[in-house]
């Protein structure tokens, strides 16, 4: 394989890497809101930090992208 290839990898990696980190804080959120304050804020923080790992991930494969297309 290609180091190119390797890239590619990177910026997908980059996207699925933000979507299990916000799926993994917003379920570690509302386990802790239902364990210490005993509000069931399920599924408002999981869906929230989702969308934060989302945003945060097309982010990073957007800049790793255009230094992959800047280094040509």
């Amino acid at each position: 394989m290609k180091l190119k290839d390797f890239e590619g990898l990177n910026v997908a990696f980059n996207i699925l890497g933000g979507i299990v980190a916000g799926l993994g804080v917003g379920y570690f959120l509302d386990k802790m809101a239902l364990d210490i304050f005993h509000k069931n804020t399920s599924p408002f923080f999981l869906l929230l930090f989702l969308a934060f790992g989302i945003i945060a991930g097309f982010k990073n494969a957007y800049v790793d992208f255009k230094k992959t297309l800047k280094d040509d």
